[in-house]
């Protein structure tokens, strides 16, 4: 055996029912303590909602993107325009397209926050 356990003080779970409308949720225990489920959860540096909407990671990541994004431009007299291509996708673009996969089939909305960043 490897002898791993399950801390419950740092244990977050979300539950996605089937349904919007489900009041049922089940009962989780790790030993004696009871875990309630959390209404998000960080995973893989992911933010997920359980209506799985991903409005607050969208909100972070484009946030993030555009810290970087006004850092890059006080670059912009001293960097050729290779250079500066080179720290954007570093800096910006690799930060957009990590796990971009999650964004298919979300609300126009939600995307077209990401679409701004990108111009």
């Amino acid at each position: 055996r490897n002898r791993l356990r399950l801390n419950p003080s740092k244990t977050e779970w979300l539950w996605f029912p089937a349904s919007r409308y489900s009041q049922l949720t089940p009962s989780l225990t790790i030993g004696e303590e009871i875990l309630t489920p959390t209404e998000r959860a960080r995973n893989l540096g992911v933010l997920l909602d359980v209506q799985l909407s991903l409005e607050e990671h969208i909100a972070a990541v484009t946030r993030g993107a555009f810290y970087q994004v006004r850092l890059i431009r006080q670059l912009r007299p001293f960097l050729d325009r290779d250079a500066l291509r080179t720290v954007t996708h570093a800096l910006v673009i690799s930060r957009l397209d990590y796990c971009n996969a999650l964004y298919m089939g979300l609300p126009l909305g939600n995307t077209r926050r990401l679409q701004l960043v990108q111009n």
